[in-house]
């Protein structure tokens, strides 16, 4: 086991030339194996790559010192050292990082020794670890369908059972509920909440004159740009959710899509990542921060 130090001392351990190559590295792993990780888990990835940047892509930092820095960032609202845990258990899976231990020069463990690798170069590399994440489920669901024997008999429902839903068809429904049910459905665009940008709302309601479809859509684009930072931008908000609702229409005119709203949001999610790829890719380490939107600011580990 080493012994702990300063950082320069881990030089060789470093597998970057540049801090760009760093952070192309950290984008292509993230781009591939995001959705493995939660919203937590993310941010504790972004603050230990701030660590990397005295020498690239290697961080030696003690936890309750990341979990501190977030905890007063967030305004309080900080992630738990199992959360960090998670996340590095996730990281080491994929290979994204190796986990070095430490000593102290007293003895005793010390923080351990972060060490990001680069992205694969071979596709085969990372089709085979995407199937070993996916393996554990397939395998656990191969158990359960062989615990049931072949020779159980199936017993067939009776006709009460299957007459029930007209049992429920006779139940009285208040002549009041039914006028409010009626109103639901009947409310169009003019009943849309002062929540979503007014010419969101007059693009949507040419195809969707409800207001309850209008506010889901833009309740996709919400979510969607708090998961890429840009729920603090919305004027980009604005503009991807646009050019996003159009390509939708587009495709609905085309073929028959039977969940627009899903297919919107699919749109919308694409749309951000190749924005946020685009801004990232015009700038280098040299330019100010302040090209970049304020959330981008926020969380891109190049301005640490």
């Amino acid at each position: 086991m080493m012994t702990n130090g300063q950082i320069q001392q881990f030089k060789q351990f470093s597998t970057f030339p540049s801090l760009g190559e760093f952070n192309q590295a950290v984008k292509k792993w993230m781009h591939t194996y995001g959705e493995s990780f939660t919203k937590g888990e993310k941010v504790a990835l972004i603050r230990l790559t701030r660590y990397c940047v005295k020498v690239v892509g290697v961080a030696n930092v003690k936890i309750g010192t990341i979990l501190k820095v977030i905890h007063e960032e967030f305004g309080g609202h900080g992630i738990s050292r199992s959360t960090f845990k998670r996340m590095i258990a996730k990281a080491k899976g994929i290979g994204m990082i190796k986990v070095i231990e430490l000593k102290r020069n007293s003895g005793g463990q010390s923080s351990n020794l972060y060490v990001f690798q680069p992205y694969p170069t071979d596709p085969s590399e990372v089709s085979k670890k995407i199937s070993a994440q996916a393996s554990p489920q397939t395998t656990s669901k191969q158990v359960k369908s062989s615990n049931v024997s072949s020779s159980q008999s199936i017993e067939l429902p009776n006709r009460e059972q299957m007459n029930h839903h007209k049992a429920k068809e006779n139940i009285k429904t208040n002549p009041q509920e039914k006028e409010i049910t009626k109103r639901k459905k009947s409310a169009d665009h003019t009943y849309t909440s002062d929540a979503v940008p007014s010419s969101f709302k007059h693009l949507a309601k040419s195809f969707f004159d409800c207001s309850e479809t209008i506010e889901e859509l833009w309740k996709m684009v919400r979510i969607s740009a708090y998961q890429h930072s840009f729920e603090k931008d919305p004027q980009i908000m604005l503009q991807v959710a646009t050019e996003s609702f159009k390509q939708t229409v587009r495709a609905m005119k085309k073929k028959t899509i039977r969940k627009p709203i899903a297919y919107f949001y699919g749109v919308i999610t694409k749309k951000f990542d190749e924005y946020y790829v685009s801004q990232i890719a015009e700038m280098t380490v040299s330019e100010k921060a302040d090209h970049l939107s304020p959330s981008i600011q926020n969380v891109h580990w190049l301005y640490a």
